[in-house]
């Protein structure tokens, strides 16, 4: 996969820093498109990769899995045209990368700039 092959398909993917350390950023991505590894490509192509990820980055060693969470899904239903959303909380190991990162997080304050 790559952000600058010349047959590849196009992807779109929105993106704001939530918390920034000396060692780590938590970015929040958001996805117009559904391509098989759009968001650490994407990332890896702006020189920031995802933590933990073995095959974008050469420091993945110091985590024992990607550090990708998808806290909010939502998406329309293609047969009942509903809205469906979902949430799911940070996993500890999740959170003790943040904190290893020196990165403090408070989902309350995010979600609520999610929503406006």
């Amino acid at each position: 996969m790559s952000a600058s092959a010349p047959r590849g398909r196009a992807a779109k993917t929105e993106y704001r820093v939530v918390r920034l350390s000396d060692r780590a950023s938590l970015v929040e991505c958001r996805l117009h498109t559904g391509r098989t590894h759009q968001i650490r490509v994407h990332l890896h192509h702006l020189g920031h990769p995802v933590l933990g990820d073995k095959v974008y980055t050469y420091a993945a060693k110091d985590f024992p899995r990607q550090m990708l969470h998808a806290w909010k899904l939502g998406f329309r239903h293609p047969r009942t045209e509903e809205w469906k959303s979902f949430e799911a909380p940070l996993p500890d190991d999740f959170n003790q990368a943040m904190a290893a990162s020196g990165l403090e997080f408070r989902p309350q304050a995010t979600r609520e700039n999610l929503t406006r």
